[in-house]
């Protein structure tokens, strides 16, 4: 029997997806570098816990309708972030989902980030793991990378609460990982020009 040919992995989906918004985003140049589908559905429900506690907890408002588990959840989850002091500081008078539409190295961007100072920005995270380090590990800094960038602050700061009781709350500064986040500004440049003399 013929062996079937691997197929290498193709960045166009996500190249037309750019094309056809006119602008790009963190998570469609995410999909370039990781030639994954943009058009791809994801299941709305899995996400609706971590929009509402988006919702609660920086906007101050209620948007999904929750099952009594997720409710529970939800609740849960905002109270330990508005117990938390370092998250409580964080968010305390910032702008939220704050908009920013530029051009970055002549592709033109937009994209909202959760919190956002004068002299940093942070994002709010939900996630099923149960300790801190693995919280961080499974962050992408290509997201710090962009926004850093975009809006010229100097520090990015990720507030992770956990969906599993007791929701604990972990908050770091991306500039304690400064390879990482170094290298991710070299993959973000790289991404950038790539996107721009194939699109732009």
């Amino acid at each position: 029997m013929a062996k079937l040919k691997a197929v290498a992995p193709s960045d166009d989906l996500a190249l037309q997806y750019i094309r056809e918004k006119g602008y790009a985003s963190y998570s469609s140049i995410k999909h370039v570098r990781d030639c994954t589908n943009p058009y791809e559905k994801s299941d709305a429900r899995y996400y609706a816990v971590g929009s509402e506690v988006h919702a609660r907890w920086l906007e101050n408002q209620k948007v999904e309708k929750m099952t009594a588990v997720e409710e529970a959840m939800v609740k849960g989850m905002v109270a330990s972030l508005k117990a938390h002091k370092m998250a409580s500081l964080l968010r305390a008078d910032a702008e939220c989902e704050f908009k920013i539409d530029k051009k970055l190295n002549g592709v033109p961007f937009i994209g909202y980030i959760d919190i956002q100072k004068p002299k940093y920005l942070a994002d709010l995270k939900t996630y099923g793991h149960t300790n801190e380090p693995q919280f961080l590990a499974s962050q992408d800094f290509l997201q710090p990378a962009i926004y850093l960038k975009a809006s010229g602050r100097k520090d990015f700061f990720y507030i992770g609460v956990s969906k599993t009781f007791p929701y604990k709350v972990c908050t770091y500064s991306v500039l304690h990982y400064k390879p990482r986040l170094v290298a991710s500004q070299k993959e973000l440049a790289g991404l950038l020009r790539y996107v721009k003399k194939k699109l732009f």
